[in-house]
């Protein structure tokens, strides 16, 4: 048995090719059907989400398994498998849009488009409901921007072939399913030139324009071009295949918000085509006679009459203030009445006949948006009365009663193939703010009522002075109001630190729409923040897979955003330059080079410093994106700049931790003793991850390690936890040991840390050559026997743990030390632990380069060695890695350098030189010695170049 929908053009079933005629007037159980045989899958709350969202969960669920009881007994019961909790769609239900997405997969283009006979479900509406209307209209877009790829492949693919007739043909055939597409019709008016019938080319274009110009429409410039050429003989025909016909470049939207509200804004307003004047326009008109009427007061007379002008302007201020709080009330919101739209006058209806199902539809969608409060305007008028039954004053004057801010009116007007409908929005003066349109060749849809939803709230948003975009300059991410919604509310939540709540939001904003591009970067930001970098890595991959249905700046901001969850430095780096030169509005983009250029920066080449021309970028674009200010604060510390801190510590929440850590960075930097005791005090309460913030930070490029001792010998203190007394011992190992006294730093060690089987800074430290041997020894073999009992490495437990550290030291020891037999144990125990890591974490990959990198040392080839160790040093494990020294790479850094140095190489050997300066990692610093000896050597060969040019970020 075989169950086959079309969809594409309207909706027909057949079962084992007999149509079941009966089923699309079954709308809720049909809705049912399509839905499955597109998604193939769903769980049972997803469904009566979707299906029955009024319903308590007691009825939607027993409504969605008496549905497809009744579906079953229609149809058979081999073409579902209902489970408690899911239900699937076997492979006997299929639908003409899968295969037409498969043919075109494929390849079989001509297939394809044989399957294609119009927009998904046109004409059909089969549940009352708007989550249902939104995936209805989600699949329409797929599936037309499908049909758009498949006819620009077909024709390109004839006119290769030197088939212009073809070409032309299905050109037509084009146009015959989607009337007003600017495309075909460019096509068929080159095509009809190319083949030698101007007049012809030119007759189609007369026609053409006529159909644009019902629908207030103009043809694209690269239309009214050719058709120029045409005219003074430029295009003749040509011989078949001989001339290629170019796509004309996709345009920005007609129907621009922007371009119609500077248009109603700034230009009178004007009769049609046919010299018939619009109602807005006898609105306008009869407004304006009234205001010039005798009777009515100049404004010299009524200025004479104002005998206490103060207190009247008093008073209308605290009227204003009154009706301001009252159309923005409890409820919240700028209140919107929306009146119901006149009919289509395609079908014969009375001329109070109304179409409620879009306003109510608009009215919806409205009230999505945040600080907008939609109202139903039917109260306000008789039962079949219409809007244009009454005069616009009186109109405006029920509004005004219910004390709305603005009101919405439109018409269904009739458009070729279907109907298109047009909105008005006017300020309670009778001001009209802004006209649009839409509906394209088929009825207005849920998506397109959503779309014009859009720009209302924007023209309304932008009058009150209240950004409804999430980035400037660019069109916004989504068609779907709620989507805009649940962004804006992730974008709230993740500039107060609630990145939990930021991420339900943005995850919730992608289920209303899952073609908001900017929606997945959010949501991996978000994740991120959350230290979750293989779900950040998920969702850049989910919003890649559909890079096809995608913006162009998404699919590029998301690519980006990959780079940088891999931890790739340069690449994330470089992306986002590319990104803020082409689009310098777009907050993502400065945002992410900011991010990268602060954790990333050193190993890429930069200062920390140069980060904040982008977070400022950010700062100006909006103030409140991002929690960004304590990277700006940290910024001015380094600088000495207190007063700037201080001015960025205030955009903090106080209880935020970074505030904690920041402020006593503050108090420690003060001059007064009794300051800095307060501050030692307070931190005594401080957690763990508080203290060792202000560790990683005041040892930033080797600044403050002053401090860093004050903070050891306060963790050594009396009273202090074990484990308080341990993290001294390290930072004072490290502070002491950078500033050239070992000896000190290793004193008291045995009773402070001593008791340890491994210590990742007494390690690290004898990687980077001081005389630690008899501690640091044994440490590795206690490594090696976690290693041959299989317990490391495990790439699926915290980096952080003993273990996993304890691996990583034995990558750095068989790097620096090493014979090839034990390199290739370690390499096959890392590939196969490997394996199970997640595809985010950088550290396999780069453990794995050092090693490689070190059979090529041992063959005496250090030019081979070169790539090995640039994939090695180039990957940053951990965003600010102060904490896990031996994920910073270092051996591998220092050795580049010096291989680099020796080959002459010294521009890429002072890169990574600066690295150890201008990186974030604390366990650096006991390489200062080295990096500084290297240095000098490298400064007597290239005299002249004491420090390297610093690259722009803007």
């Amino acid at each position: 048995m075989s169950i086959r929908l079309v969809t594409l053009g309207g909706l027909h079933c057949y079962r084992d090719g007999e149509e079941v005629e009966a089923l699309p007037a079954q709308r809720l159980r049909c809705a049912l059907l399509v839905y499955l045989a597109l998604e193939r899958e769903a769980s049972r709350d997803t469904l009566v989400a979707v299906f029955w969202p009024e319903r308590d969960a007691e009825r939607s669920r027993h409504a969605l398994t008496q549905t497809l009881y009744e579906l079953r007994r229609t149809l058979g019961e081999d073409w579902v498998d209902a489970q408690p909790d899911r239900v699937r769609a076997s492979r006997i239900l299929g639908t003409d849009a899968e295969e037409f997405a498969q043919a075109l997969e494929r390849g079989a283009h001509g297939e394809a488009l044989a399957l294609y006979h119009g927009a998904f479900l046109h004409g059909v509406y089969l549940a009352d409901n708007p989550q249902f209307e939104s995936w209805v209209d989600r699949q329409r877009s797929r599936l037309e921007r499908l049909h758009r790829r498949a006819q620009r492949e077909f024709l390109d693919g004839r006119i290769q072939a030197g088939d212009l007739a073809g070409a032309l043909a299905a050109a037509q055939r084009w146009v015959d399913v989607e009337p007003l597409e600017d495309e075909a019709h460019h096509r068929i008016i080159e095509l009809l030139a190319r083949t030698g019938q101007r007049t012809e080319a030119l007759q189609h274009y007369e026609a053409y324009l006529r159909l644009l110009q019902k629908e207030e429409l103009q043809p694209l410039d690269q239309t009214e071009a050719l058709v120029a050429r045409i005219r003074a003989g430029e295009v003749s025909a040509t011989a078949a295949g001989s001339a290629a016909v170019p796509s004309p470049a996709r345009p920005e939207p007609r129907d621009g918000a922007a371009e119609r509200a500077t248009a109603a804004l700034s230009e009178p307003e004007r009769p049609g085509p046919a010299a018939t004047p619009r109602p807005v326009a006898r609105w306008r008109a009869r407004l304006v006679a009234t205001a010039r009427s005798p009777g009515d007061l100049s404004i010299q007379r009524w200025m004479r009459l104002a005998l206490a002008p103060l207190l009247l302007l008093v008073l209308l201020a605290a009227i204003a203030l009154w009706r301001r709080a009252g159309s923005e009330g409890a409820e919240g919101g700028v209140s919107i009445v929306v009146f119901p739209f006149n009919g289509s006058n395609t079908a014969p209806r009375s001329p109070g006949q109304r179409d409620s199902e879009l306003h109510r539809l608009l009215a919806n969608a409205l009230d999505w948006l945040p600080g907008i409060r939609a109202l139903d305007g039917a109260p306000l008028l008789a039962p079949q009365q219409s809007w244009r039954s009454i005069s616009f004053p009186e109109l405006l004057q029920r509004a005004e009663d219910w004390r709305a801010r603005y009101v919405v009116t439109g018409e269904v007007l009739s458009a070729p193939g279907g109907a298109t409908l047009s909105l008005d929005l006017y300020s309670p003066d009778g001001q009209r703010l802004l006209r649009t349109s839409g509906g394209e060749s088929t009825a207005p849809s849920a998506r397109e009522v959503e779309r014009l939803a859009l720009e209302l709230g924007r023209a309304v948003a932008q009058r009150e002075g209240t950004p409804l975009g999430l980035t400037p300059g660019l069109p916004l991410p989504t068609t779907s109001p709620a989507a805009l919604t649940h962004l804006l509310e992730g974008q709230r939540r993740f500039g107060a630190r609630d990145f939990h709540g930021a991420t339900e939001a943005f995850a919730r904003a992608l289920a209303a729409d899952s073609l908001a591009g900017l929606a997945y970067n959010r949501l991996a930001v978000a994740e991120i923040w959350r230290w979750d970098y293989a779900a950040a890595l998920r969702t850049l991959e989910a919003g890649l897979a559909r890079r096809e249905r995608l913006a162009p700046e998404w699919v590029e901001l998301l690519e980006a955003q990959r780079h940088s969850v891999r931890r790739h430095a340069d690449s994330a780096t470089a992306a986002f330059q590319r990104l803020v030169l082409v689009h310098p509005q777009m907050i993502d983009a400065w945002f992410g080079l900011g991010e990268a250029l602060f954790h990333f920066g050193g190993v890429a080449g930069y200062r920390p410093a140069d980060a904040e021309p982008a977070f400022e970028r950010v700062a100006s674009l909006d103030s409140a994106f991002a929690p960004f200010y304590y990277h700006l604060a940290d910024l001015a510390l380094y600088r000495g700049d207190l007063a700037q801190a201080r001015a960025h510590l205030r955009r903090i929440r106080p209880d935020a931790l970074e505030y904690a850590a920041r402020a006593a960075m503050l108090n420690l930097y003060s001059p007064e003793a009794g300051t800095r005791a307060r501050a030692l005090d307070k931190l005594s309460r401080a957690d763990r991850a508080t203290i060792s913030q202000l560790v990683g930070h005041f040892g930033h490029g080797g600044a403050n390690l002053s401090l860093v001792d004050t903070l050891a010998a306060y963790l050594l203190g009396r009273g202090r936890t074990p484990d308080d007394r341990v993290r001294g011992a390290q930072y004072r190992l490290v502070a002491r040991a950078a500033q050239g006294r070992w000896a000190e730093a290793v004193a008291g060690w045995d009773s402070a840390a001593g008791s340890q089987p491994f210590d990742r800074w007494i390690v690290h430290a004898y990687f980077a050559g001081y005389p630690a041997e008899k501690l640091a020894l044994p440490m590795l073999d206690w490594a090696r026997a976690l290693t041959r009992q299989g317990r490391a490495p495990d790439f699926t437990r915290p980096a952080y743990e003993d273990a996993q550290e304890a691996f990583r030291a034995l990558v750095h020891h068989a790097f620096l030390q090493g014979d090839s037999a034990e390199v290739r144990r370690l390499l096959g125990r890392l590939d196969e632990a490997a394996g199970h890591a997640d595809a985010a974490d950088p550290l396999p990959p780069a453990l794995r380069a050092a090693l490689l990198a070190r059979l090529e040392l041992l063959a005496g080839d250090s030019s081979a060695a070169i790539p090995w160790l640039e994939a090695a040093a180039g990957r940053v494990a951990e965003p600010i890695v102060a904490f896990f020294p031996h994920s910073n790479m270092a051996p591998q850094r220092l050795a580049l350098a010096e291989i680099l140095t020796r080959q002459g190489q010294l521009r890429q050997a002072r890169r990574w030189l600066d690295s150890f300066a201008h990186g974030w990692s604390f366990g650096d610093l006991l390489f200062a010695a080295r990096v500084t000896e290297l240095r000098a050597r490298l400064d007597l060969q290239q005299p002249s170049q004491s420090a390297p040019p610093r690259r722009r970020t803007e």
